[in-house]
């Protein structure tokens, strides 16, 4: 994923496509499953370490879910108010 989205941060004056991220959002899933089984532990570990392990892996699961809805208005082209907006372009180069 580095290799794909690093070269980007170079460029910040300039409009950034964010279309060609399709290439590579294949992988940055399969990461983000294995995270989760990391997190989770390997096989054989104490009740303790796997509970820790669901609760982080829960934890940020939601937090996905979460930004995934903030964003929801712009992926459909919802119309929501101006401050709304606002608070959504967390770089100035998004606007």
């Amino acid at each position: 994923m580095g290799a794909g989205d690093l070269p980007w941060f170079l460029y910040q004056d300039r409009t950034i496509f964010s279309f060609y991220a399709v290439v590579f959002e294949p992988y940055l899933c399969l990461a983000v499953a294995m995270m989760l089984g990391a997190l989770l532990g390997p096989p054989g570990v104490t009740d303790k370490r796997r509970t820790r392990g669901a609760v982080a892996a829960g934890v940020l699961g939601l937090l996905i879910a979460w930004n995934f809805i903030y964003f929801w208005p712009l992926y459909t082209g919802t119309a929501i108010p101006i401050d709304q907006w606002r608070s959504r372009m967390w770089l100035d180069t998004w606007v």
